[in-house]
């Protein structure tokens, strides 16, 4: 599998394309492209690596990770996949563009996909396992390849530190023990592809991030 890393909007909101070397099938997680440029930039990636975009999935619904959903579904006429536990954020996304100072330029979708934990999700040759992880919001999720070895954590675990918890359906406690009962049984050398920053990993995480070593 193919991993590219785009990172786009004001958040630097890190957007993975995964791609199936055999055949080009490749699965877009979280596009958060607000800017023209941003999108215009996509599908020359596209046209130049050959990817064939068939699936769009997000971690969470927050605007950030959400707002090239509609940009990609109807230039590619591909599905959108994420929790139905989040699509009161889809409501919400208009006035927090405002809280934060941005446009609502554009249009958000409900998920026409429903994801929930034990799923999985095939492109090409390639799958990826759902797990549900709630905490930084009701519907978080995280996508588990095992046969890559890496994870896409979105902004439930991220390098050195976790989601936060105070918007609304945040809840700390859910979200350290999630980390800790579901992440942490993976294998050390999991790799960690996360909704903001660099990447990390699991044996790095459980040595050394701060809000969740077990004294």
């Amino acid at each position: 599998m193919q991993i590219h890393t785009e990172c786009f909007n004001p958040y630097h909101t890190n957007c993975y394309f995964l791609t199936d070397e055999t055949s080009g099938s490749t699965a877009v997680i979280d596009p958060g492209c607000y800017f023209r440029r941003e999108r215009t930039r996509v599908q020359r990636l596209a046209l130049l690596n050959g990817w064939h975009i068939e699936l769009v999935i997000a971690t969470h619904l927050h605007i950030d990770h959400i707002f090239g959903v509609h940009f990609l579904t109807s230039t590619y006429g591909c599905p959108f996949g994420a929790s139905p536990a989040d699509n009161y954020w889809i409501d919400l996304a208009p006035r927090r563009c405002r809280e934060v100072g941005l446009e609502a330029r554009v249009s958000f979708d409900e998920p026409g996909l429903h994801l929930s934990h034990g799923d999985t999700i095939r492109f090409g040759k390639e799958s990826l396992s759902v797990i549900s992880l709630p905490g930084h919001s009701p519907g978080s999720l995280v996508f588990y390849s095992p046969d890559s070895r890496c994870l896409f954590s979105g902004d439930t675990l991220v390098k050195g530190s976790i989601g936060r918890t105070d918007l609304p359906g945040g809840d700390h406690d859910l979200l350290t023990a999630g980390i800790r009962n579901k992440l942490f049984s993976l294998p050390d050398d999991t790799a960690v592809y996360p909704g903001h920053y660099e990447k990390t990993t699991i044996g790095a995480e459980k040595e050394n991030n701060p809000f969740l070593r077990i004294l």
